[in-house]
């Protein structure tokens, strides 16, 4: 009897110390949008300079700080916004952080736009 109130105590501990595990995140989009939320854009791509033809007219700028992406801009129009962000962000004390973009920018509907994967 007393052998088996020491194996459920045991029993018990084992159980109650295991670490829980923290939820798994797989989906790259849903991490993103999650980051995106925290951290708001410091500029604004106005749509006159998203204007495209072809996938080869645009590329990607970042809005924020850090933990960005980007967005798509005409590359005609890149300098622009890296100027404005260079500037927005000089003197930006908050994190800096790496995030996997799984995604591309395309000219779709004559708007340079990112697509995530």
């Amino acid at each position: 009897m007393m052998k088996n109130i020491f194996l459920l105590l045991v029993f018990s501990i084992s159980i109650a110390c295991t670490p829980a595990e923290a939820p798994k995140k797989t989906d790259a989009s849903v991490q993103q949008a999650e980051v995106n939320f925290k951290q708001p854009d410091v500029v604004s791509i106005e749509m006159i300079d998203r204007s495209c033809v072809s996938d080869s007219d645009c590329t990607t700028v970042s809005t924020k700080c850090s933990c960005s992406c980007g967005e798509g801009v005409s590359k005609n129009k890149l300098q622009k916004y890296l100027n404005l962000v260079e500037t927005s962000c000089q003197n930006y004390q908050g994190p800096y952080c790496k995030v996997l973009c799984n995604g591309q920018v395309k000219c779709l509907e004559k708007v340079c736009t990112y697509v995530r994967s």
